[in-house]
C-alpha cells in the first residue's frame, strides 16, 4: 500500500468479492490461474469465449460436431472425383470417335484415290456425318476453316477461338457462323491485329465505330459478359511474372510464391554492355548475346545436363538481324559453338517449341522457352547521344509488345543492355517506354537481390495493391495471429503473407537450420479461404497448384484451433519433422 486511497480500494474489492456467488468466484479463480507473466488474462478469456460460442453453435447444429477430419476426407474424395472426371471426359471423346461399318469402304475408297481426288471441302460436304463421327474435334486457322468446311450455320456444336486479341473481327465471322456456341479467349494486354495496309471506307458513317473495334476480342467484350482466367502456370519463379502482373493485370493473377526465399540463382540476370547504337543495331551487344548462348549451351554439356530451351528477343528488326549475323560468323569461326548451336536448332524431341529462336519483339506471341535472352539494343550513338527512340514501343499500344516479350520465359530471363535505365527519359504520353524503364529497373533489382527495391517498384506500378506486409507483421485475422505467435514460441522462423499476388501463403515455416527456404506452408480458414469462387478451387485446385510449385501445405481449421490449440501445434510439429526427415534422407 502506498496511500490510504489504495487501502480503501482494497477494502471495497473485498466487500464486493463477498457478495459474489460460487460460480462467479470459480470463474475469477480460473482467470487468475490463466494469467500470463504480466498479469494479463484477456488471452485466456478470449479462448473461453470462443469455446463457449463454438459449443453453442454445435449444440444448435449437431452436424458441426463431426469435426474437420471428416471434412478433410470429403476434400480428398472430391480431389479423386475431379481427377476421374477429367480422365472420363477425355476417354469419352476418344470413344465417341466411331463410324458406321457401311461407311468404311466408301471413305477408304475416297482416301485412296489417285485420280479425281475430291477437294477436302467436297469430301466433308458429301460425307459430313461419318467424318464428324470419326473426328469430332478439329483444329484449324480461320482461313483453313473457310476453305475446308461448307458455309452452313451451326455446323459445329461449339467453336473455340484462341488468341482473339490478334484476330481481326471480320476474319472471324465466317467460322463463327458455323458454330452454335462460341467461346472467345484472348488477352487485351497482348498483341492486336496487324493493321498495316488495311483500308477503311472514308464515306462510311460508322467509320469511328469500325476503327475502334481492333479485334474479335474487342468486339466480343462489347457484346457479351466476360470471365477472367487468373491462374498463371508458366513461371517457375514469381519474379518472372510479378512485373507484368502488377503493370498490366492489377495484381489479379494467381502466382505461386517461391518455395525458396532466395532462388539459387537470380531468375532475372542483368548483363552490362558498352555497345553503341549505329545503323539501327548494336553490334557489341549482338556479340555479347552470342557469348551468353554459348555459355548456357556449353555449361549444360559440361555438366551432362539437358540444355534449356532458348529464345532470343531483340527490340527491333535491325538488332535481330545483327544477332543472326553474329551467330553465323561465330559458327564459321568456332566449330564447338557450331555443333552446340546446331543441337539447339535440332533438339532430340523434334518439337518446334524446343528449337532455339531469334526474333524481334513483334513476333514472339505464343512462344515459350525456358530461358529468354533480351537484347535491348538501344544505346548512345557514335557521337555519344542517346536519342531515346524505342521503336514500336513508342506507338499507341506498344506496351503490349513489352508485356508479351517479358512473359515468354519459364525459368530465367537474361537481359543484355548498354545503358543505365535511370538515364532513360520519355514523353509522359508514351506508356511503352515508361514501362520499359520500370521493367529494366525491376530487372536490375531482381538481378542484385534487392528485394526492397523490387517491392517498391511493384507498389509504384500498382498502388491499389501495396503490400500489406511492407511494414510490421500483418495477419488476416486474430486466428492467424494466434497461430503465428504459438509457432514462434515453438522456435520456428515464420513469415506471414508470403507472395506478391492473390495467392499468398498465410504462414510459411522456414526449414530448421536453413532459413533461406520454406518447409511448410500453413493456411488458415480466413478471408482467403472463404473468398474462393467455388469448392473445387478452394479445396482442390489451389492446393494442387501450390504443391506443383514445390509447396507442402497444412491447413488449420479455426474450430479445431480454438477447441484445442496444443493438438494443432503437435500436428504441425509432426509434419515439419516428417518433411525434414525426408529431406535429409
Amino acid at each position: 500500500l502506498t496511500s490510504l486511497t489504495d487501502f480503501e480500494d482494497l477494502r471495497m474489492h473485498d466487500s464486493r468479492k463477498k457478495e459474489l456467488d460460487s460460480s462467479v468466484l470459480d470463474l475469477l479463480h480460473r482467470c487468475r490461474s490463466c494469467m500470463d507473466a504480466t498479469g494479463d488474462w484477456t488471452h485466456a478469456a478470449r479462448y473461453e469465449i470462443y469455446e463457449a460460442w463454438i459449443e453453442a453453435a454445435e449444440a444448435k447444429h449437431p452436424v458441426l460436431r463431426q469435426g474437420f477430419d471428416r471434412y478433410a476426407k470429403y476434400r480428398e474424395d472430391l480431389k479423386d472425383l475431379v481427377s476421374k472426371k477429367s480422365k472420363m471426359v477425355a476417354r469419352h471423346i476418344v470413344d465417341s470417335a466411331t463410324i458406321r461399318p457401311s461407311s468404311v469402304p466408301i471413305l477408304r475408297h475416297e482416301l485412296k484415290r489417285k485420280r479425281g481426288v475430291k477437294p477436302v471441302r467436297r469430301l466433308i460436304a458429301d460425307h459430313r456425318q461419318d467424318i464428324f463421327d470419326l473426328v469430332p474435334c478439329w483444329l484449324a486457322s480461320p482461313e483453313a476453316a473457310s476453305n475446308i468446311f461448307p458455309m452452313e450455320k451451326d455446323m459445329f456444336d461449339m467453336v473455340i477461338v484462341d488468341e482473339a486479341s490478334q484476330l481481326a473481327a471480320e476474319r472471324a465471322m465466317p467460322f463463327l457462323y458455323r458454330g452454335e456456341r462460341k467461346v472467345i479467349a484472348g488477352d487485351e494486354n497482348q498483341l492486336k491485329p496487324h493493321d498495316l495496309f488495311q483500308m477503311q471506307d472514308e464515306e462510311n458513317e460508322d467509320a469511328d465505330e469500325i476503327l475502334s473495334i481492333e479485334s474479335l476480342l474487342d468486339l466480343s467484350k462489347r457484346r457479351h459478359p466476360t470471365r477472367t482466367l487468373q491462374w498463371h502456370y508458366r513461371s517457375r519463379w514469381q519474379q518472372l511474372i510479378d512485373f507484368s502482373n502488377h503493370a498490366f493485370y492489377n495484381g489479379h493473377l494467381h502466382v505461386a510464391p517461391n518455395v525458396s526465399k532466395t532462388p539459387p540463382e537470380p531468375p532475372i540476370v542483368w548483363i552490362d554492355c558498352d555497345g553503341v547504337w549505329e545503323n539501327k543495331a548494336n553490334q557489341m551487344e549482338a556479340g555479347r548475346v552470342v557469348d551468353e548462348i554459348h555459355r548456357i549451351l556449353w555449361n549444360a554439356q559440361r555438366n551432362h545436363e539437358k540444355a534449356p530451351t532458348l529464345g532470343v528477343i531483340a527490340f527491333n528488326v535491325g538488332q535481330r538481324d545483327a544477332i543472326l549475323d553474329a551467330i553465323e560468323i561465330r559458327q564459321d569461326k568456332d566449330p564447338e559453338f557450331a555443333e552446340l548451336y546446331s543441337t539447339a536448332e535440332n533438339p532430340e524431341s523434334g518439337n518446334k517449341d524446343d528449337m532455339i529462336f531469334v526474333r524481334n519483339i513483334e513476333n514472339v506471341q505464343g512462344d515459350e522457352r525456358e530461358v529468354i535472352i533480351f537484347s535491348v539494343g538501344y544505346a548512345k550513338d557514335t557521337e555519344g547521344r542517346f536519342r531515346m527512340y524505342f521503336g514500336s514501343l513508342n506507338v499507341e499500344g506498344g506496351e503490349n509488345r513489352l508485356n508479351v516479350a517479358i512473359t515468354r520465359a519459364s525459368q530465367k530471363i537474361v537481359i543484355v543492355c548498354s545503358f543505365d535505365p535511370v538515364d532513360m527519359s520519355y514523353s509522359p504520353t508514351n506508356r511503352g517506354p515508361r514501362l520499359l524503364k520500370s521493367f529494366l529497373l525491376y530487372a536490375q533489382a531482381v538481378s542484385r537481390g534487392d528485394d526492397e527495391r523490387v517491392r517498391q517498384i511493384l507498389d509504384e506500378l500498382n498502388p491499389a495493391t501495396v503490400r500489406r506486409s511492407a511494414g510490421p507483421i500483418v495477419h488476416d485475422s486474430p486466428f492467424e495471429a494466434a497461430v503465428y505467435d504459438r509457432l514462434r514460441q515453438q522456435g520456428y522462423e515464420v513469415d506471414t503473407q508470403v507472395g506478391q499476388s492473390g495467392y499468398r501463403i498465410d504462414l510459411a515455416i522456414a526449414y530448421p537450420g536453413d532459413p533461406g527456404r520454406y518447409i511448410l506452408g500453413v493456411e488458415c480458414d480466413g478471408a482467403q479461404f472463404h473468398s474462393a469462387k467455388s469448392v473445387r478451387e478452394r479445396d482442390v485446385y489451389r492446393q494442387q497448384f501450390l504443391e506443383k510449385r514445390g509447396w507442402a501445405i497444412h491447413r488449420i481449421w479455426s474450430r479445431d484451433w480454438w477447441m484445442d490449440p496444443e493438438k494443432e501445434i503437435r500436428k504441425i510439429r509432426s509434419r515439419v519433422d516428417d518433411l525434414a526427415g525426408k529431406t535429409v534422407a
